[in-house]
């Protein structure tokens, strides 16, 4: 068997003997005499073959004779340690110990790592491995087989590598056009990519290295624009590029070319097609336009009534930089006639002078007074402010000059200058006169520039004439008074501008023949009329305290007064009050008068 052991061989001889093997693994007895025992002596075999070890044994004068030793092999034997081994991500090599009694072969099931191909008994197995690029750690196994001895398998577990990325170029200038640009990606893992502009799209993710895409559209505006394309990998640095667009060639163009509106205030719009920023103004004040775009958009242009009759054109100029202008025309019809004049009419003095009217027409026109004494500007056009000159007015009653301003087209209108006469001036004297109870004819001179009128309050005292011009006389005719008290005529005196003027006449009673019961019924008020100040005579038959009062011609009083005892007569002023006629009340017990007074000033 392949165990350690011996075996004997017999020696029949008749002589000295020697033996010898021809192994190692086989000793035998060196030497012997005679007939014996030959002893061999084997090793274990540990191989799996078997071997024979040949022993020559030797005798001088006879031939010389040999014996075998037939050993069996082993059972087949293999194992390796260690049964794995972690490396590092970079390229290297690592060993495996092999103990085997027999021939053996390795095999690796990747290709990134190779083994020695084959061995015979113990010995050392060697993985060499490429470098992990990944990031991600992988396994080789290594199947190590021998004939009759179950395969043995070990591990390389190698390490992913850190991960990498990187892109280029770090950026791209493209064209205005629609297109794409490549990138190109170096990496150990997976990456993405994300583009921070809508017109810019990107492949959106890879693994390892590759070609990253980016897409863009056409740039329509005249700036150039950029696109930042930013690629991540977990472990990595993110890495930005850039893809940097031309901006397209500067366009602009206005619609419609012309537009024409009517004379009314009013608003219109024009179509710009532009990829720029623009311009635009207008070369009239009366059209006024949005002053400023960007891009496509509407043009506004706000017009003023145009006042005038014939029709106007607003040139609007457009401008964009990198392209020519572009010019459009807004035509705006002209109004219908029109003709407004104001004030109505212009009061004016007397005295010689200007005054004015403003015309607001749309056209031209031609004024004229219709009286000599008043001129005026005799045409214009559009709106204007006339002058109306006129002359001293020398008499006191007003006048007035009418103007007619006239235009073709519409109707006449006429204003009128209305100037105030000089003032007029009215005094009569005496203020008052006394006259006898007899009939007569009484004179009061006058002093007018007027026309002026008379009239009386009773009918015992009237004008001889009710009116006159300028200066002159009022003579009255009184009738005989036949009572025993005296009475009062108030002629009022109107002339035209002036305030009236009040003069009365007073006519004596009878002397004779009076009634001492009837001397109560009146009263002495001197002067009246008066301009404010006057006198109360009491009648000397009134004894006592006596009260007076004076009111106005509604009744409401103005003036109260005690009398007293030791006076007969007494003074009253009126200065404060207004003008008029009014009434003096005189109270002595129950007795009661009343007279009329006339104030004036």
């Amino acid at each position: 068997g392949a165990a350690q052991g011996s075996a004997n061989f017999s020696v029949v001889s008749n002589t000295s003997w020697t033996a010898q093997s021809n192994t190692g693994w086989c000793t035998v007895t060196p030497s012997g005499s005679g007939n014996g025992t030959l002893t061999a002596s084997f090793s274990e075999n540990t191989t799996t073959t078997s071997r024979t070890a040949t022993i020559t044994i030797s005798a001088s004068g006879a031939p010389d004779q040999t014996v075998s030793v037939i050993q069996a092999g082993a059972a087949a034997t293999l194992s390796v340690s260690p049964q794995s081994q972690n490396v590092g991500a970079a390229l290297g090599s690592v060993n495996f110990s092999v103990a085997s009694n027999t021939s053996w072969t390795a095999q690796s099931n990747t290709g990134w790592c190779t083994v020695t191909p084959s061995g015979s008994g113990n010995g050392t197995l060697t993985a060499s491995f490429s470098e992990n690029t990944s990031t991600t750690p992988r396994t080789a196994t290594i199947t190590i087989s021998a004939s009759g001895a179950p395969d043995q398998t070990v591990s390389v577990i190698q390490a992913g590598a850190a991960a990498t990325l990187s892109v280029s170029p770090q950026s791209q200038n493209v064209g205005a056009a629609q297109g794409s640009a490549n990138f190109s990606v170096a990496s150990n893992t997976d990456w993405t990519a994300q583009s921070n502009a809508d017109w810019c799209t990107v492949t959106p993710s890879g693994s390892g290295n590759g070609t990253l895409t980016a897409s863009f559209f056409e740039n329509t505006t005249t700036t150039s624009r950029t696109a930042t394309i930013t690629i991540s990998a977990t472990g990595a640095p993110d890495q930005s590029v850039s893809v940097i667009q031309a901006g397209a060639a500067a366009t602009l163009s206005v619609s419609p070319a012309s537009q024409t509106v009517n004379s009314p205030a009013g608003s219109t719009g024009f179509n710009v097609v532009s990829n720029s920023q623009w311009n635009a103004v207008s070369d009239s004040d009366w059209c006024t336009v949005t002053s400023a775009g960007s891009g496509n958009g509407n043009l506004s242009a706000d017009y003023d009534e145009n006042t005038g009759t014939a029709s106007r054109t607003a040139i609007i100029t457009i401008s964009a930089t990198g392209t020519g202008n572009q010019t459009v025309n807004l035509v705006q019809f002209g109004s219908d006639a029109a003709l407004a004049v104001s004030p109505d009419y212009q009061n004016v003095g007397y005295e010689a002078g200007e005054t004015f009217f403003d015309i607001i027409s749309n056209t031209s026109w031609t004024a004229t007074s219709n009286e000599l004494w008043c001129t005026v500007t005799p045409h214009g056009n559009g709106n204007f402010e006339i002058t109306a000159t006129y002359e001293a007015n020398e008499e006191v009653y007003p006048r007035s000059a009418n103007i007619t301003i006239s235009a073709a087209g519409v109707s006449d209108h006429v204003v009128t200058v209305i100037q105030s006469g000089i003032e007029a001036t009215l005094s009569v004297s005496p203020t008052s006169q006394t006259v006898p109870s007899s009939e007569g004819e009484a004179v009061f001179s006058l002093l007018s520039n007027s026309m002026w009128n008379v009239s009386s309050d009773v009918e015992w005292c009237l004008p001889i004439s009710d009116s006159g011009s300028g200066n002159g006389e009022i003579v009255t005719y009184y009738e005989p008074n036949e009572t025993e008290y005296y009475r009062t005529a108030i002629l009022t005196i109107s002339a035209f501008g002036t305030d009236d003027v009040f003069v009365s006449l007073v006519q004596e009673g009878l002397l004779t023949g009076i009634d001492p019961k009837q001397q109560n019924k009146s009263f002495k008020i001197f002067p009246n009329p008066t301009t404010g100040q006057f006198m109360v005579e009491v009648p000397e038959h009134l004894s006592g305290e006596t009260e007076i009062e004076v009111l106005d011609a509604q009744g409401k009083k103005t003036a109260f007064i005690l009398r007293n005892k030791t006076l007969s007569t007494f003074n009253i002023d009126l200065s404060a009050a207004s003008p008029g006629i009014y009434f003096v009340l005189l109270r002595n017990g129950s007795v009661e008068l009343k007279q009329k007074l006339v104030l004036r000033r």
